[in-house]
Formats: structure tokens, sequence, C-alpha cells
């Protein structure tokens, strides 16, 4: 799934769940609810390490763990997710994340809608520690072995991209209401 998606998910679910903690491990489950529903993220289905991934055989994924293509769709995903929270920000239930002030008194007023974000981006984090620091702690490869393994696989791309469409629609909704 798109962190688009995964990010929306998570602000609904600090939204609606007023303890952090409890928001965090909900945005944890939430992205792999998601990641585990048909959808399409270009090579990166693909491309998720094993624990023993890092070889010379897959130089092109070494480093960065994303060839051209799946970089390029990860700008765009940022891309989208920048545009949300500028949607957000006009419509009021942000403040201006350029406003660095206003952005802290939202943080500490609003802990749970942070802790859920941070929550559903979090094995995604994993991920990206592990492959910019080849960090192998054992929880660790553990939730990224499970993360790979969940990953619904072969989704048609015009389906992976309705579902992803959908859902990005139905969380602006709940997020706003």
């Amino acid at each position: 799934m798109l962190d688009t998606v995964h990010v929306l998910a998570g602000l609904v679910i600090g939204k609606y769940v007023q303890n952090p903690l409890a928001a965090f491990l909900g945005g944890v489950m939430s992205h792999y609810i998601l990641d585990w529903l048909p959808h399409w993220d270009g090579e990166q289905n693909e491309q998720l390490p094993d624990a023993k991934y890092h070889t010379d055989e897959h130089e092109h994924i070494k480093h960065t763990g994303l060839t051209q293509k799946g970089k390029q769709l990860l700008y765009y995903d940022m891309a989208a997710t920048i545009l949300i929270f500028l949607f957000f920000t006009a419509m009021g239930a942000v403040p201006k994340f350029w406003d660095i002030p206003a952005v802290l008194v939202f943080a500490q007023t609003h802990m749970s809608i942070v802790a859920g974000f941070f929550g559903a981006l979090f094995p995604d984090m994993l991920l990206l520690l592990h492959l910019l620091f080849n960090w192998e702690k054992p929880k660790q490869l553990f939730m990224l072995d499970f993360h790979k393994n969940i990953q619904t696989r072969h989704t048609k791309k015009i389906w992976g991209l309705v579902t992803q469409g959908a859902l990005t629609a139905i969380f602006i909704y709940i997020f706003l209401i």
C-alpha cells in the first residue's frame, strides 16, 4: 500500500482513539491490515528485503531498496501526501505545517493523532532503517519478514489503484467529519 493511505489511516485512528499508545499500536496494526488488502505498489511489492536479502546479485536495491521506477513512485506518493496535508490545512483540520509553533501546539494537544500517524508508518520506518543502515536486530528482522509476507502480490495495477483511491477518499472523509 502506498504510504499516503497508511498516513491517512493513522490520522483517522489517532483522531478517534484518544490514548496515544493505543493509537500508535492501532496505526501499526492498520499498516499490516492495509498491506494485506489487494493493492498495487509498483515494483515495491517485489522488493521488500528478506533478512538475508543483501547480496551482490541484488545490487540495484542493496542501498535504497528501490529501482528507479520504485523511487519515482515513492516521490509521487510523498507529493500526494503533501497535497492532502495542504487540503487538510485549507479545511482547518490541521495547522499549516510550515508554522512550527502551531504544529508543536497541535502535536501536544492531539498526541493521539501524531501517535497514529507514526504508528501507521512504523513498519516502513523499520524497513528504511534496514535498507539504509543494514540494521538487523532480531525483532526487526521478524517484523521485516512478516511485512514482506503479508503483502498482496500480483494485483492488477488498475484494481490496486482503485482500492487505494477508494480508501484514500474514505479516510479523508472520516478524518474531516
